[in-house]
């Protein structure tokens, strides 16, 4: 187990497992922020 940091520095580190825990993409803010920004066509 290694901590590592989240991308934008802000959050808490966190533990993982570099061979076994990978961090959710889906998860990401700016994936977050870019899905919410998303309409449906009018």
């Amino acid at each position: 187990m290694i901590l590592v940091t989240t991308r934008d520095g802000k959050s808490p580190a966190v533990l993982q497992c570099p061979t076994c825990d990978r961090p959710d993409p889906l998860e990401s803010e700016s994936l977050k922020s870019w899905i919410s920004s998303l309409r449906p066509p009018a």
